[in-house]
This record gives C-alpha cells, sequence and structure tokens, in this order.
C-alpha cells in the first residue's frame, strides 16, 4: 500500500458519523433508561459484547491491522502492542471459559481479536495525546479504526432498548421461518441442506467457512481500511454503507421480518435429516427463548456485497479477492443454516438501494442514483410483504417467485454498473483548455541560434 493517496488522513469524511454514534451511546445510557425504568442500562452490554459477540472481536482485529498498516511503527511500539494485545486475548478468554457456559477452548479461537484490537486503539490515541504534529492523521485513523467496533457492540443492544435481554427475546417471538422455508422449497429442494452437507461433513472445510462467517467485522474492516487510504477512488464510502444498512436492517431484523434460520428451526434435522415437506407458510413460528434472530435480506450477505460494490474503482487485486470472500461468505451462511437462500436474494436489492443513499449526491448521475433507491428499496419492501402479509400467495406459485428474484438480482446488478458509470464518466474533472494569452509563442530556432 506504498502508493496510498497523499494527505489522505485529511480526506476521512466520517467524523460526524463519530459523533452520530456518541449520540446514541449517550441516548442508550441515559434517555433510554429514564423512558423504560424496566429496561437495563447500556454499560451492562458493553463487557457482554465483548465476551459473547465474535463480530466486535472481529471489528478490533481489523483496528489492529489499521493501526499496523497505517502507522508503520516501530518494531518495539509494534512488540509492546502485541504482547498487551496476547495479555488481553488471555484475559478475555478466561474469562468466557469461566462465565459462559457454551464457550470451550475451541471456541474460544473464534473470538481472537479483541484484545490486540483494544491494545492498537490505546496507543493510537496515546500518539494523539503525545505527537501534536500527527494528532490529525492519528485521529482520523483512531476514528475509523474505532466504528466498527462500537456499531457491533450497539448492535448487540439494540434488540434489548426497552427490556431486560430475556424479556426482549419473549417480544420478538413470532418469526416467520415458515414462509421462507416454503419459498425456498419452492425450487424443488432445499438449498441450505444441500450446501450444508456439502461444507459441514468435511472438517477442515467447515471450519474455514465458519471463520468467514464469524470474521465478516474483520474483512468489513479491511474495505474501510482500503477506502481511508485511497479516497479518491471511493464512490460510495463503505463505512457510511456499513452505518445504513446496519440502521435499516436492525429495524427489519427485530421489528418487521424476525426470522431464526433453518439450523434453528429445524434443530438435528439439519443437515443430514430429511428435510420435512411444509405445507402452510402462514404459520407463525414461536423462536427459542434467547435465540439470536436473524432477518430477511440477510445483513451477511449485504454487508459483504457492499465491501465488494464499493471497491470499484480499485483496480487491482484487492477487489477480486473481496469477490471470493463474498461468496464464500455467502456459502458459509447457507451451510452454517443462518439464512435461507431467498435471504441472501433479497440482500441484492436491498444493498442496492443503501449503495445509492451513500453515492454522494449530485445532478450529473442523480437520475440513475434516484432509480437505483426506487428499485432497490422498492423491491425489498415488496419481498417483505409478501412473505410477512401474504405467504399464502406462494403456494402453487414457485416458478413465478423465483423467476421474478432472479431478474430483481440482475436488474439490481445493472443498476449499480449504470451508476457507477454514470458517476465515474462525470465526476473526473475534465483538463482546463488554456487560454489565448496563456499560449507562448513559437519560435522557430535556426541552426546556430542559443
Amino acid at each position: 500500500m506504498s502508493d496510498r493517496d497523499p494527505n489522505f488522513a485529511s480526506s476521512f469524511p466520517y467524523r460526524s458519523l463519530f459523533y452520530l454514534t456518541l449520540v446514541f451511546y449517550i441516548l442508550a445510557e441515559f434517555a433510554i433508561p429514564a423512558i423504560f425504568p424496566e429496561s437495563v442500562p447500556f454499560h451492562y452490554f458493553i463487557p457482554r459484547a465483548f465476551l459473547r459477540d465474535p463480530y466486535v472481536s472481529g471489528a478490533l482485529l481489523g483496528a489492529f491491522v489499521a493501526y499496523w498498516i497505517v502507522l508503520r511503527p516501530k518494531r518495539s511500539e509494534l512488540l509492546t502492542v502485541f504482547l498487551l494485545g496476547l495479555a488481553g486475548e488471555y484475559f478475555l478468554a478466561k474469562l468466557r471459559l469461566r462465565y459462559l457456559d457454551f464457550m470451550s477452548l475451541k471456541v474460544t479461537l473464534f473470538y481472537l481479536g479483541s484484545g490486540l484490537g483494544l491494545s492498537a486503539l490505546g496507543m493510537l490515541a496515546y500518539r494523539a495525546w503525545r505527537n501534536p504534529q500527527e494528532r490529525s492523521t492519528l485521529w482520523s485513523t483512531l476514528v475509523m479504526a474505532s466504528l466498527l467496533p462500537a456499531w457491533q457492540i450497539l448492535a448487540y443492544f439494540a434488540p434489548n432498548i426497552t427490556t431486560t435481554f430475556e424479556e426482549s427475546r419473549q417480544i420478538t417471538t413470532q418469526t416467520i421461518d415458515c414462509a421462507l422455508y416454503y419459498a425456498d422449497g419452492l425450487l424443488g429442494f432445499q438449498p441450505s441442506f444441500l450446501v450444508g452437507r456439502l461444507i459441514l461433513g468435511w472438517s477442515p472445510i467447515e471450519f474455514l467457512f465458519t471463520v468467514i462467517y464469524i470474521y465478516i467485522a474483520f474483512f468489513m474492516a479491511l474495505t474501510a481500511l482500503r477506502a481511508f487510504l485511497y479516497p479518491s477512488r471511493n464512490i460510495a464510502p463503505p463505512l457510511l454503507m456499513f452505518f445504513v444498512i446496519l440502521l435499516v436492517g436492525a429495524s427489519v431484523n427485530n421489528i418487521w421480518t424476525p426470522a431464526i434460520g433453518v439450523q434453528v428451526f429445524l434443530g438435528d434435522l439439519y443437515p443430514f435429516g430429511q428435510p420435512p415437506a411444509l405445507s402452510d407458510p402462514t404459520f407463525l413460528l414461536t423462536a427459542p427463548l434467547m435465540e439470536n434472530l436473524s432477518t430477511i435480506p440477510s445483513l451477511h450477505a449485504s454487508w459483504l456485497l457492499a465491501c465488494y460494490w464499493s471497491l470499484a474503482a480499485h483496480k487491482d487485486w484487492w477487489r477480486p479477492a473481496m469477490g471470493v470472500i463474498f461468496i464464500a461468505t455467502l456459502i458459509s451462511t447457507l451451510s452454517i443454516g443462518g439464512h435461507y437462500l431467498i435471504d441472501l436474494m433479497v440482500a441484492v436489492p436491498f444493498t442496492l438501494g443503501c449503495y445509492a443513499i451513500c453515492v454522494p449526491w449530485k445532478s450529473p448521475w442523480r437520475l440513475p442514483q434516484v432509480g437505483s433507491l426506487l428499485f432497490g428499496g422498492g423491491s425489498t419492501a415488496f419481498y417483505l410483504c409478501l412473505l410477512k402479509y401474504s405467504p399464502a400467495s406462494l403456494i402453487g406459485h414457485g416458478a413465478a417467485l423465483w423467476s421474478s428474484l432472479i431478474l430483481t438480482v440482475a436488474l439490481s446488478w445493472w443498476l449499480k454498473l449504470y451508476l457507477d458509470r454514470s458517476y465515474l464518466q462525470n465526476s473526473l474533472p475534465e483538463p482546463a483548455a488554456p487560454s489565448e494569452e496563456e499560449v507562448p509563442e513559437t519560435k522557430l530556432e535556426t541552426p546556430g541560434t542559443l
């Protein structure tokens, strides 16, 4: 990354997101408990998120990489941060093994990154305090590296805003898994069972795809770092896209179309049992207490697609690599049983709508931008309303449903490419033609003239 844009830190546009995140933290700590006296204060969830949420660990591991790549610290400083990080990892692992029933030594491997990230953020803050000359670069790097971990903690808190953790899971109990499972079955087979049998039967492959699934926040952090170092190549800032997807997706997740995924829905039958036939897609499933909710559209798919799309102008190996990770995430999401295939399909128009919001709003590309927003948002709302309010209409219309989904995905991808092309064609500055006064006179030199 030696060819990074000069003055990249001064181009960092996300400080407003940092202050907005602080506002959310203050509201969660003081305003919400004042309105809902039965709720748990926000600070109660911060240690729980560090111990229980592997996505926080992945985001913090990305913060460590950002510190390493941006600052290029001396070996002594890097060794200090690394040793402090390892001590933090050991301390957090001991707490997890002691207080979490589901935790084992093997499972702790999926939570590595928190100690290193906290150590790196601490060093960034220390250097920003001690070095006024580098404060701009250090402050911008600290903000960029801390946003994703902060949002992951807020996402962990979001389902529990008005109640305790246990009570919130009794409120959001009616899920639409039957409609989603039925929609997938209209293909004539269950895609999640097919992929699950291929992946979960091979231990090394299962471990690899599990790591990819759990460390999604790490790949998001790497994308944000890439965009941070090369701001002139960004069309839609990825951190802004992550924020919009989280804000809209969390509302859909917990309020509109909650689901629990096929693995929890069918239990021991997944993936090696016989997929049961379902005749009534209208039945609302009661989610098990304390079970995490997934959703349609899949936020895993949407976030990784945002990573790939936001790198459209980065013409090197980085974007193809993120494309491979995106495909691997789709496979891992299906194999783990956290989502249905229709969740992944609807994630494409949903991401298109979020992408259109995050592209700078200027007149040269306003028409494709508005078109992308309306098509992406409208298509997502249509499928969500269909599955939520009219699942009975799916009966006998499998060909129509999946034909429309494939067409929606294809049109969403085309609209995104059209928007990118319009942006790139109109955002590049045109070379200014020299005026007549600025044109130098051309003198013909004859031999012997000095």
